[in-house]
């Protein structure tokens, strides 16, 4: 499995990246079903991110799971005027069955800010996770069905998204935009890669396949090379959410420990920090899950882990400069250290999606999926027997192939939209999936999985 981690991370030295790359966290829409976020929440947020010591790049950017403010679905997210007053970055979500309201909510967003929204926006998700809530998967993670809801299939996902590349097109707002911001679309690994996308994002957690913290890297990147032979080598893989929680039950080996998130962040995540588009999960906790996968201690505001920085790479003080890089460290353990070349050993693929963490429910997560036989699950991802399977992925990389890099889309689908929008698709939604009323008001409810305000 180490052979992946050379694979990916050798492809960065021999392609320069063109493009910023982004990092930053997800950030859910409320602290409880009944308590939104606030402007004042979210700026306090995103300057504590900003201004975390150590870290090898700074931590400037936000995943939105929606575009509307929680409780108040067709008024623009308080998040936006908070991410123009702090300069922080934006990929935005918008739910996929009330995409109607999302827009409305957007449309009022770039009303009253205009430019200074536009600058921030990186890229637009259509959807969260919904391919896979849609699969035999989420039924046998989750027998109740509650996580299941506010699916859709892949076509159902691209038809979607082809209409809000029209419709955007279309909106006096569109103007504001020096370059088109890519769409794309966000699912666990295993059912990521759409083709036609002008970027794929990807969450993945290794803590939720029930691996020991040490073959998380190896889990993490395995499911990662699926997702790009999926996706194709000239569409850039987002990573879009992960992390390591500290507190909770067990999960087959996975152990939710401070000891544990802190390997993960100096394996995992210095192994993406800096090369891929970036967005972990999360800085604080912010649901009443029993889950904690937030890196601050909310008490003292303070990190849970003692080293946020990694090996050979700057340190950012809390003014944004870099201090002089940390020397490697000598140990073979370290995520800097040369890795094997041999061929990859079976591991068992994170591509559950968290049921705790970005959904914010309030009702209890799914248990974990059947347990894996003895047998490790193979590298290339198995499709759901609900679904079709996946059109023949490209070879495996080769340590001469590049690895995907957050590079700019070409976005040839904008020059190719017609002079006036086609009729938008419609698929009737199931009634589980139409959005509930939350204190008389119509919202869109996260399903209980991880990346539901996604």
């Amino acid at each position: 499995m180490k052979l992946w981690s050379t694979i990916l991370l050798a492809g960065h030295l021999l392609v320069p990246t063109a493009t910023a790359v982004y990092t930053g966290f997800a950030y859910g829409a409320y602290w409880s079903e009944a308590e939104p976020k606030f402007k004042k929440d979210f700026v306090r947020q995103f300057n504590l991110a900003k201004n975390l010591p150590d870290v090898p790049v700074p931590f400037n950017s936000a995943r939105l799971f929606q575009a509307g403010q929680w409780l108040k679905p067709d008024e623009p997210s308080e998040a936006f005027e908070a991410a123009i007053e702090t300069k922080t970055t934006l990929l935005l979500g918008l739910w996929l069955s009330a995409i109607d309201t999302e827009l409305v909510a957007l449309d009022k967003a770039f009303e009253k800010h205009g430019q200074a929204l536009a600058e921030l926006v990186v890229g637009i998700s259509v959807g969260n996770e919904d391919i896979y809530r849609s699969t035999l998967d989420c039924t046998l993670a989750d027998p109740s069905n509650k996580t299941c809801t506010m699916a859709g299939t892949a076509d159902q996902v691209m038809a979607k998204i082809m209409t809000v590349r029209a419709q955007f097109a279309q909106k006096p707002w569109w103007k504001f935009f020096k370059d088109p911001p890519p769409i794309g679309h966000t699912d666990v690994a295993k059912e990521a890669g759409l083709k036609g996308l002008d970027f794929t994002g990807t969450t993945i957690y290794p803590w939720w396949a029930g691996v020991p913290i040490e073959k998380a890297k190896d889990s993490f990147f395995g499911s990662l090379a699926g997702v790009q032979e999926r996706a194709g080598n000239s569409t850039p893989v987002w990573i879009t959410e992960t992390g390591w929680s500290t507190t909770g039950p067990t999960n087959k080996t996975s152990v939710a420990t401070v000891e544990a998130m802190q390997k993960y962040w100096t394996e995992v995540g210095c192994s993406i920090f800096g090369k891929y588009n970036v967005w972990w999960f999360e800085l604080e906790k912010d649901s009443p899950d029993d889950k904690d996968w937030g890196i601050i201690d909310i008490p003292s505001q303070k990190p849970k882990i003692k080293d946020l920085s990694c090996p050979g790479m700057p340190r950012f003080s809390p003014s944004g400069t870099p201090s002089t890089p940390q020397p490697p460290a000598p140990s073979s353990s370290q995520a800097s250290a040369p890795v094997s070349s041999s061929p990859p050993q079976s591991s068992t693929l994170a591509t559950v999606p968290n049921p705790s963490a970005s959904a914010q429910s309030s009702s209890p997560p799914p248990p974990a999926p059947p347990a894996p036989s003895s047998q490790a699950l193979p590298l290339a991802p198995v499709p759901s027997p609900s679904m079709p399977a996946p059109a023949p992925s490209s070879p495996a990389p080769s340590s001469n192939a590049p690895a995907p890099v957050p590079s700019s889309p070409s976005l040839s689908w904008y020059s190719q939209l017609p002079t006036s929008a086609p009729p938008t698709p419609r698929f009737p939604a199931p009634a589980s999936s139409l959005p509930p009323t939350v204190q008389g008001t119509a919202v869109p409810t996260p399903p209980s999985t991880l990346g539901a305000q996604t």
